[in-house]
């Protein structure tokens, strides 16, 4: 009997790692991969435009939408881009790609997500349109993020390896980043996180930061130029080998309120 006991536990146990071990096939934007699971693009997310055009404010009735509604994805997208603004519609949530559970996975799987306020974020949707419990997650390509405001946020150690993020607002943040084999281009932010930076194979060019961190950063075999603030930029001295840049900076205390101001060149780039 015991035997027994033991061999319907081990089948069960069996099929439940099988079950946790099945990708999870996502289709539609707004898709949840629960945590510690992998999840498959298995076609491009063309999300809906996440916002609606505004008369810039100052001004008369500058929280209320243009009528007739415009939808967008940017500013530039609306009728009049020097006297309109780009935002969410009133009482509305900003809309997300892909959401991914603490130590999930995705497999872009040569697609593209786009379109959305958040392309990828870390964490659970909560049923009061908050996120929650956010953690680590993995990203590998083929694939590629675009026209979103923000490419990827809130992981706090993001793996990330063979994608492309291309015309986002923000590209690749976390709180810990490694990076290897991505390209970042018209982004106004590449690649940026709160702690450290380690990267092999970027290349960045034509954003506004090309590699970005409030702590440390660590760079290998990449190409990092053209980037209209600074290619690189830190608060701890910059660790590069093999990298091509123009431009790199130290991050000191804003001057004015909070966060950091560029400060004197690193001396590890071309143009410094």
């Amino acid at each position: 009997m015991l035997r027994t006991v033991l061999t319907i536990v081990g089948l069960l146990t069996l099929a439940a790692e099988t079950l946790a071990a099945e990708p999870v096939p996502i289709t539609a934007c707004g898709q949840a991969v629960p945590a510690g699971r992998i999840g498959v693009l298995m076609n491009d997310l063309a999300c809906p435009p996440w916002g609606v055009c505004y008369p810039a404010c100052p001004g008369p009735s500058c929280f209320q939408p243009l009528q007739p509604i415009v939808t967008c994805r940017a500013t530039a997208e609306c009728p009049d881009p020097p006297n309109n603004n780009c935002a969410a519609p009133p009482g509305e949530d900003l809309n997300v790609g892909l959401y991914m559970g603490r130590g999930a996975r995705l497999q872009m799987n040569g697609h593209t997500i786009s379109g959305s306020y958040f392309g990828i974020i870390s964490g659970t949707p909560g049923p009061d349109g908050g996120v929650y419990e956010s953690g680590s997650m993995r990203i590998t390509g083929p694939g590629a993020i675009i026209d979103t405001e923000s490419a990827v946020q809130f992981p706090l150690s993001l793996k990330v390896e063979g994608i492309t993020v291309q015309d986002n607002k923000g590209g690749l943040a976390a709180l810990r980043m490694k990076a290897k084999d991505v390209v970042s281009t018209g982004n106004q932010g590449g690649l940026g996180a709160e702690k450290a930076v380690k990267a092999v194979g970027i290349t960045a060019t034509g954003n506004g930061f090309g590699v970005a961190s409030n702590g440390s950063i660590r760079i290998a075999n990449s190409t990092i130029t053209g980037n209209t603030s600074a290619d690189i930029a830190s608060v701890r001295a910059p660790r590069v080998r093999a990298v091509t840049c123009e431009t790199s900076f130290s991050l000191v205390p804003a001057a004015i309120g909070y966060g950091y101001d560029l400060g004197a060149p690193w001396g590890v780039c071309s143009n410094d």
